[in-house]
C-alpha cells in the first residue's frame, strides 16, 4: 500500500507501508506521542521494543498477509502509525484489531480518519473480514466520535482496564461489522 492523499486541512499525506530504513524513525515517533497522552497503553519509555526487534519486523512486513502496519508522512515526518492484525486460526481470521496514533500537532487534520478509511478498505478488500475491533479509552472522545462516524458501535466495557498513576480507567470495546 502506497497513497499520497491531500487532507482537507491542504497538507499532503503520504501513507505506505514502512521499510527497514523507518524503524528509528518510527521508535523516535513512539518517543514522542509517548508523552503527548494518557490515551495510549504506553507511557515514556514503556514501548520497550528495540530497534533491532523493530527492523526485523519491517523486514518481513510485505510478506505477511494477515496484518498490514502502515505509516503516515507529512513533508517526510512521520506523522501517524497505525495497523491491524487478524486471526491466525481459521475460526478467529475473519476478524482483524485496529490501532492508530496520530502526533498531537497533527489532530484534527483528518489524518485519523483517512489513515483508518485506508486499513478498513485494505479489511474489507485484501483480506476479505467481516469484522474489525478496537478498545479505546473511556473519556478519549474525540477519538470515539471518529470510530462512531466511521461506523463502529460499543459492544462492551471493560472496567479497570487501564492503570495510570494509580488511576482505573475503563475500556471501551468497539466494533465495525463489514
Amino acid at each position: 500500500m502506497k497513497k499520497s492523499i491531500t487532507l482537507k486541512s491542504g497538507l499532503q499525506l503520504e501513507i505506505r507501508i514502512p521499510n527497514v530504513e523507518d524503524a528509528q524513525p518510527v521508535l523516535n515517533f513512539i518517543d514522542i506521542i509517548s508523552s503527548e497522552s494518557d490515551n495510549l497503553t504506553f507511557g515514556p519509555g514503556e514501548f520497550g521494543i528495540s530497534l533491532e526487534k523493530e527492523k526485523n519486523y519491517f523486514s518481513h512486513l510485505k510478506e505477511n498477509k494477515d496484518n498490514i502496519f502502515v505509516i503516515g508522512l507529512i513533508d517526510g515526518e512521520i506523522v501517524c502509525v497505525s495497523d491491524m492484525s487478524t486471526g491466525k486460526r481459521k475460526r478467529m481470521r475473519h476478524a482483524g484489531e485496529i490501532h492508530i496514533s496520530v502526533q498531537k500537532k497533527y489532530w484534527n487534520h483528518g489524518i485519523g480518519r483517512t489513515v483508518l478509511s485506508e486499513l478498513i478498505k485494505w479489511g474489507k478488500e485484501i483480506r476479505k473480514l467481516r469484522k474489525i475491533d478496537l478498545q479505546v479509552k473511556e473519556g478519549n472522545d474525540p477519538a470515539i466520535h471518529l470510530y462512531i462516524s466511521l461506523g463502529f458501535q460499543e459492544e462492551g466495557r471493560i472496567s479497570r482496564g487501564y492503570q495510570i498513576d494509580g488511576k482505573f480507567y475503563t475500556l471501551i470495546c468497539m466494533g465495525l461489522e463489514l
